[in-house]
């Protein structure tokens, strides 16, 4: 998989949202030639991980552009689960995140990214309706 990216991620923390950073700009990265545009407002918490394992991975660090990639993806469901999941897995590979760091993070959206998966497919389907 290619993986070019294209920007910084320009962001502010949300007052009263916890670790909840909404872009002030919009966020491009391509992937295997198709760009991948997250737009301008868009709300991440980069990667949800929890309290308890804080001391070993954080919500921000190295891996937060495959996050903000993976949210979005999680977000607008253009793409099926499996395949968002790969990507995150391909993108903090291409930015050297610690085999370890990112295999542990792979396994757990695989394991428990269905929640968010379904709770954001609930969302899209009532806007939709």
């Amino acid at each position: 998989m290619r993986i070019i990216i294209c920007d910084e991620i320009e962001g502010k923390l949300v007052r009263g949202k916890g670790m909840v950073w909404e872009l002030t700009d919009p966020y491009v990265m391509i992937v295997d030639g198709v760009p991948i545009t997250v737009k301008k407002r868009f709300r991440t918490n980069f990667a949800s991980v929890p309290k308890i394992f804080h001391g070993i991975i954080s919500q921000i660090g190295e891996h937060a552009p495959a996050a903000v990639i993976h949210d979005w993806f999680y977000h607008c469901q253009k793409y099926n689960r499996k395949y968002a999941d790969q990507v995150f897995l391909e993108i903090m590979k291409h930015l050297g995140v610690p085999l370890w760091k990112r295999q542990a993070m792979y396994y757990a959206v695989r394991m428990f990214g269905w929640v968010a998966w379904n709770a954001n497919s609930k969302q899209t389907n009532l806007t939709n309706a």
